[in-house]
């Protein structure tokens, strides 16, 4: 139906009507008839005309059915059962431009299903032949004739004119002979139905896992690889998928485009290039790794978006102003022997029904469709490469840690608030789309709600000073957070981890969060570790305490002993003496020797965990080398106090009360009783600290002790996020985790243990060794509450 009828005749009282205005007025209506079925009705099988093949008895049955052809001729059979076939061949003098050539004669091989009740004929041959079957379509066939209705010859005969039959002819023809039908009718088949969707993958990202035991656990870039391999496996796969997209449902997309494959030229696939020497480490202009989770992220994003427009185009099958001239009097219906009916067959070689976009909201989803394509090739343009790869070091002014509500990890991407990773100010170099924010969600955008209500919440949009509450999507967490399950926590990569601790402590109390949060260094090396805690160990602190007071009543000790010879001086020893100036020097190197002791007495720290034992053992090593010389040289000293005989009788008391004093400690630091002491209580602490450490604030050691660890860029609420930070000169955070932990108060986990011990005293048994362990854990740390799974 190449011209459409615009004119028709209008009859006058009296006129004389020619063949030729009966005949005008009949075309036109009919074709009004059949435009108005092909273009607002649809074209193709409506419903039944299916096919079976019944090979023990050799019959190829069509369902009762109804179809309408692209011309808008309407088809209606009940169920028909063919035994036979037969050439066929155009009547003479009837042109069918899909089946003849450039010289107007039938070129395509065709054969024509009979019942049993067809007439005989030489040329008839039984459906036995599978071969002959194997490779043949079954086609509805609108055959026109016009029967000549002339009964005589001359003027004396009063029956003229002709009479159109029109005959529903059932064909078999081959896939080689259909394809010459196809080349004539503008392919022929219904691009609207994209039978080729059934070829898009499935496509999956594989999880990426940590062992404990393994470098991908302890060392930076077998920890980054862990991602980057993951991401490159799938890589190929994913982006062969979205440019298939395309070429699928190129008669909807190609706007879009300027006419050319998003994902297979620029600037996507320079975009795609780039992202794929970082996960090859091969982009001497970006950091090594750094910000690979995000790349993971993006991937996993694309494959959602990938998944949600193949769901969405799946149901699409509606054009507007369809070609009439795909299949103006024929239908296909499939092939002679139909493969196994599934949920997922569709032939390409049946004209499956057509609607009009008026029809079940088509146009809507062309619309959703569209947009849902558009999102891909946005998110890959707008992914900002530099912002996840940039060493934070300007005081977090670049990319400050913002935490954003969302409703992650089980929802569509389009209810999911955008990441930061996305760069919302970035226009799209095709001029038909603008910036991935119009397109995050379809249902959002085509409702144009004011963006100020936060439909739509980013890390973007986010006001820079949060101490305020203004608009939903400027400061969202001031406002009503119920429905979302999920927090984005977003900035902190290429921060230094005390800084990153410190803000997001703060949103957590300013917001009142509930989420736990940890540091972990990556490396096995544990120098730059800090453990919280107040004082070391309870046990070891107090112990150091007692023998922190022992040393310094030590010393006061010293201090009295001294006194005491310095105050008795003129008795116990003669100023005539000749060796008085040498009794005046012991003195005040004995002075000088408690006042060392004092000064070591003071350097002790109030906490051992603060404790300098490099710098107390060279101080300890200069007192004792002078004791032990002053016990010498005391020796001598003795032999000299001049003891006379009038005084003897108060001499001899002082003396016995300096030997009193002097002796236990002299023998006291030639024991190295105290050095000893606080060596082994030095050791003591620094094992446990260590062994603290590798349990609590390493990577390797954190994951083998608490499983399910995964990167969600976030945590949802109750859970555990986790800074992995490596162990450079600024502790830069490299990565996030999050582990799905729920929390109970102190009192109950208590009351638990305290129960158990109860029943323990009560039957006299032993507490377990953990049990112990965890009874002065829970005694000792300063937490108001513990981490359970």
């Amino acid at each position: 139906m190449t011209d459409i009828l615009n004119t028709y005749p209008v009859f006058e009282r009296n006129q004389v009507l020619t063949s030729t205005q009966l005949n005008n007025m009949v075309n036109y209506l009919d074709q009004q008839n059949r435009l108005t079925r092909a273009k607002l009705i649809g074209m193709g099988v409506v419903c039944g005309l299916e096919i079976d093949f019944n090979k023990s008895e050799n019959t190829i049955t069509i369902s009762k059915g109804t179809g309408i052809t692209s011309e808008g001729y309407l088809i209606n059979i009940g169920d028909c059962v063919t035994v036979k076939y037969r050439p066929y061949n155009l009547p003479p003098g009837t042109i069918y431009e899909p089946f003849v050539g450039a010289n107007n004669k039938q070129d395509i091989v065709l054969h024509e299903l009979l019942t049993e009740n067809a007439k005989a004929g030489i040329d008839n041959k039984l459906l036995d032949d599978e071969t002959f079957l194997a490779d043949k379509i079954v086609l509805l066939f609108i055959e026109s004739f016009d029967k000549d209705l002339k009964s005589c010859l001359g003027k004396g005969c009063d029956e003229l004119g002709k009479e159109r039959i029109l005959t529903l002819r059932k064909l078999l023809i081959s896939k080689t002979d259909l394809q010459k039908v196809w080349d004539r009718t503008n392919t022929g088949k219904l691009d609207a139905v994209f039978p080729e969707k059934f070829n898009l993958p499935i496509v999956n990202m594989q999880r990426v896992l940590f062992n404990p035991n393994s470098p991908n656990s302890k060392d930076y870039k077998e920890f980054s690889l862990n991602y980057a391999t993951a991401i490159l496996e799938v890589f190929d796969k994913l982006i062969q998928a979205l440019a298939e997209t395309y070429d699928i449902y190129r008669p909807l997309l190609i706007e879009s485009y300027t006419e050319k494959n998003p994902f297979t030229t620029t600037p996507v696939l320079t975009k795609l290039g780039k992202l794929q020497n970082f996960l090859n480490d091969a982009d001497a202009t970006l950091n090594s790794f750094l910000g690979v989770q995000y790349v993971y992220d993006l991937f996993q994003d694309l494959i959602l978006a990938y998944n949600e427009f193949k769901n969405a185009a799946f149901d699409l099958m509606s054009e507007c102003s369809a070609d009439m001239t795909r299949f103006p009097k024929h239908l296909m219906l499939g092939e002679a022997i139909p493969l196994p009916a599934t949920l997922c067959q569709n032939s390409e070689y049946r004209h499956y029904f057509v609607q009009p976009p008026i029809y079940n909201l088509q146009k809507l989803l062309i619309q959703r469709t569209v947009s849902l394509h558009n999102r891909m090739v946005l998110m890959l343009e707008s992914f900002d490469i530099k912002r996840i790869n940039t060493i934070n070091v300007v005081e977090l002014k670049v990319f400050p840690i913002r935490i954003t509500p969302s409703l992650e990890k089980t929802t569509a991407l389009s209810l999911r608030s955008i990441p930061w990773y996305y760069d919302l100010k970035k226009k799209s170099s095709y001029a038909a789309l603008g910036t991935l924010k119009n397109y995050w969600s379809f249902d959002i955008g085509r409702k144009c709600t004011d963006e100020k209500e936060g439909l739509i919440l980013n890390y973007e949009d986010q006001l820079a000073d949060q101490s305020v509450t203004k608009y939903k999507l400027g400061t969202p967490l001031y406002y009503d957070i119920q429905d979302y399950s999920f927090l984005r926590i977003e900035g902190q990569t290429g921060v230094d981890v005390n800084l990153a601790i410190k803000k997001l402590k703060g949103l957590k109390t300013q917001f009142d969060l509930a989420f736990d949060l940890i540091s972990l260094q990556l490396d096995p090396i544990l120098g730059s570790v800090s453990i919280d805690y107040k004082c070391g160990f309870e046990d070891i602190q107090e112990e150091y305490q007692m023998l922190k007071l022992s040393f310094c009543r030590f010393a006061g000790d010293i201090r009295e002993l001294y006194k005491f010879v310095h105050e008795n001086q003129e008795t116990l020893f003669d100023e005539d003496n000749e060796n008085s100036e040498d009794i005046k020097k012991y003195l005040e190197k004995l002075k000088e020797i408690v006042e060392q002791i004092e000064a070591v007495c003071k350097s002790l720290s109030t906490c051992i965990n603060n404790f300098d034992f490099p710098g107390f053992q060279e101080k300890y090593k200069s007192v004792l080398e002078q004791i032990i010389d002053f016990v010498l040289i005391d020796l001598e000293l003795l032999q000299k106090i001049n003891i006379g005989k009038e005084d003897a009788k108060e001499q001899i008391p002082l003396i016995n009360g300096i030997i009193q004093r002097l002796s236990p400690l002299a023998n006291k630091f030639v024991d190295l009783l105290f050095y000893n002491r606080f060596l082994r209580l030095y050791y003591s602490f620094k094992r446990r600290e260590f062994y603290l450490k590798k349990q609590i604030d390493t990577f390797s050691t954190y994951i083998s002790k608490n499983p399910g660890i995964d990167h969600q860029a976030g945590v949802p609420k109750g859970g555990t996020f986790i800074l992995v930070y490596i162990n450079d000169a600024k502790n830069t955070v490299f990565a996030d985790l999050l582990n799905r932990m729920k929390f109970r108060s102190m009192a109950a986990q208590s009351n638990k243990i305290l129960k158990m011990v109860r029943l323990h005293i009560l039957q006299r048994k032993v507490l377990p060794e953990p049990i112990l362990l965890l009874i002065f854990w829970l005694t000792t740390k300063p937490a108001t509450a513990i981490w359970v799974k």
